[in-house]
């Protein structure tokens, strides 16, 4: 059985021999071809596998002979040539992206589809670091900024948690009129407040008021559920980058997870502005 290892010489976390041994061991047979991720051969891969994340792992059609198919079909995505193995969501060391999160119409986002960088934060309206990164370099970046980024928030937060996915729900019934980031301050300003609330969702009605929205159509829009697909959408995509925990923000297809200093993301941005 073959498989072709996309990785890249120049990035020295994209190295592959962690996880050829254990697939090694798994595929005592298996032989291994080596593909440059900046080839022709590597971005067409890419391109048709829609890899986010090197090292890559892409099989012949044989590995479905092998015992390891069955588990390992949950994280195998099948095209004409084979199977490649999504990365990410197994669990496997990430080098580096080399796709970024895309930002669609039915996304919260803000700055033309034109702008030269991209920057989408994945987010929980619940998670005091969340907040932090909120205050300290979302809002000061869009005001530095401006149009010369298009910025996208994608709330991606534990299913489990009735408050935070209240907040989420709101957030985005509050786009619905403009008002996101308005909104959004409210949210992360009362964070203590409709974060230990049974039921978050008369306060989250009332600063709806707040913030000049129409409470009848936001009231409306809150209580129908009326975007709970759309942040099932962004779990999803948060989840096939890997994304373990909030805050995580790209700038174009470079991660940065937690605690992240606004002098650090200004000076990404003007590198990227630059190039």
């Amino acid at each position: 059985m073959k498989v072709q290892v996309i990785s890249d010489d120049t990035c020295e976390a994209c190295a592959p021999d962690e996880v050829l041994v254990g697939l090694k061991q798994a595929l005592p047979t298996m032989q291994n071809e080596k593909i440059d991720a900046n080839s022709a051969q590597g971005q067409k891969l890419i391109t048709e596998f829609k890899i986010k994340t090197i090292p890559a792992f892409v099989f012949s059609k044989e590995i479905e002979k092998t015992e390891l198919f069955a588990k390992a079909q949950p994280f195998l995505d099948k095209q004409n040539s084979g199977y490649a193995i999504k990365s990410a969501e197994a669990g496997f060391p990430v080098g580096k992206y080399v796709s970024a999160p895309q930002i669609s119409d039915k996304d919260i986002s803000f700055g033309s589809s034109d702008a030269k960088v991209k920057v989408v934060t994945f987010g929980n309206f619940q998670n005091p670091e969340d907040k932090q990164l909120y205050q300290t370099v979302i809002a000061p970046m869009l005001k530095d900024y401006g149009e010369k980024i298009q910025f996208s928030f994608k709330n991606y937060l534990p299913p489990t948690s009735a408050q935070a996915m209240s907040a989420a729900l709101a957030g985005l019934c509050a786009n619905e009129q403009g008002k996101f980031l308005e909104y959004a301050d409210k949210l992360f300003a009362t964070q203590a407040v409709w974060g230990k609330a049974k039921d978050a969702a008369p306060l989250l009605k009332t600063y709806a008021n707040t913030v000049g929205l129409n409470a009848a159509d936001f009231g409306k829009c809150l209580d129908s559920k009326k975007y709970q697909d759309s942040i099932t959408a962004t779990l999803t995509d948060g989840q096939s980058f890997g994304i373990a925990a909030t805050p995580a923000i790209f700038i174009d297809n470079e991660l940065e997870i937690g605690a992240v200093k606004y002098e650090d993301i200004k000076k990404n941005i003007d590198q990227q502005l630059e190039k």
